[in-house]
């Protein structure tokens, strides 16, 4: 009704686009409020309302709701992340620790893995004011995921028969991503609450072995077990590992010699777990090296050059730098060889129960 009053009812709640006085109870869901002053009983709903207004968010994802259809996906998820925000702080305050909630934590913390990859060109900047804000995103998944361990140190307090079960499965999930989340970093902490039953669980396992590979740079075999083992979600949150692992590996390469014993770029799509030879050039250009032929065997090998060089070698005046649209198309190609395949709808993976 405050909406209504104020004409400020959001898109994503609209009866019709065009009017911003006007929503329904079944369109509007409770935004978030950075404080709560003084809060009475009737400020806070009930688990059943909290999982109804989780389900409509995922029915908006899914364009199942006609106040989405004019929406485009930053601008529904940016209203999903808020609404999300709003129900995990609800869920804090009234100490709501039963199975049921630990299922809607688990399922945001999903909807935020999904945004960061999906939503990764739509990002928001000085330049795309209706951009997705991946940051708050990124924040909001490091406080699902912390709240998931909280949750499960208590399910398994109260438990009888800890370790069995669906929600024991589960769990070995989130664990997982919250040791992907941190790979190469220092992971002790999230390791220390990891329990027994979880730790010889298959994702925990993979987790843990590309945490290993991450630090000690040995990114082929890192690279080896995201292609053959990783599922979709995982690969989402190693991402950016996968980048930052990737320098590390062509700088350790620069310092091992390669000017006895250049490497070829037939060699190096193989370690770099690319798809094309031509993708191979374009990423060791990208981090200020050169590909040039071998002027003995005549294929191309990879000749490392310092930046300036390479600045030269590219014809680029001003350095290797590429433009936003034109890096973001080379990521894709760069991910196409080892992101496992998306099965359904872009949200399937969200909601699995």
């Amino acid at each position: 009704e405050e909406r209504m009053r104020e004409g400020c009812v959001p898109r994503a709640e609209r009866v019709d686009p065009s009017d911003r006085f006007l929503t329904t109870s079944d369109l509007a869901v409770k935004a978030f409020c950075r404080t709560v002053r003084s809060p009475l009983a009737k400020d806070f709903r009930t688990s059943q309302a909290l999982a109804k207004s989780v389900a409509h968010c995922w029915r908006l994802l899914r364009r199942e709701v006609h106040s989405a259809e004019a929406l485009d996906d930053a601008a529904i998820a940016g209203y999903v992340q808020d609404r999300l925000r709003a129900v995990r702080q609800e869920l804090t305050i009234q100490g709501l620790c039963g199975e049921g909630e630990v299922k809607l934590v688990e399922e945001m913390a999903r909807f935020h893995i999904v945004a960061a990859y999906e939503l990764r060109d739509r990002v928001l900047s000085a330049s795309n004011a209706d951009g997705f804000d991946a940051a708050l995103n990124a924040r909001e998944l490091r406080e699902c995921l912390g709240t998931l361990q909280r949750l499960y140190s208590a399910r398994e307090a109260s438990s009888s028969s800890p370790g069995t079960g669906q929600g024991a499965r589960d769990e070995a999930e989130f664990h997982a991503y919250a040791l992907v989340s941190k790979l190469g970093m220092n992971v002790a902490t999230d390791l220390a609450r990891v329990p027994l039953s979880a730790l010889r669980s298959p994702q925990v396992k993979l987790a843990l072995e590309l945490d290993s590979n991450c630090r000690h740079g040995l990114f082929p075999k890192m690279m080896r077990s995201l292609c053959s083992e990783a599922p979709f979600l995982m690969a989402c949150l190693a991402r950016e590992r996968v980048r930052e692992a990737r320098s590390a590996f062509l700088r350790a390469l620069d310092f091992a010699g390669h000017k006895t014993a250049p490497v070829r770029v037939s060699e190096l799509v193989r370690l770099l777990a690319l798809a094309s030879e031509a993708e191979a050039v374009r990423v060791v250009e990208t981090h200020g090296f050169v590909a040039e032929p071998s002027p003995r065997e005549g294929e191309t090998h990879l000749v490392f050059v310092p930046r300036k060089r390479a600045s030269v070698a590219a014809g680029a005046g001003t350095g290797l730098e590429k433009a936003p649209k034109e890096r973001r198309l080379d990521e894709e190609d760069e991910e196409r060889a080892w992101m496992p395949v998306r099965k359904g709808h872009t949200w399937d993976c969200i909601d699995l129960w």
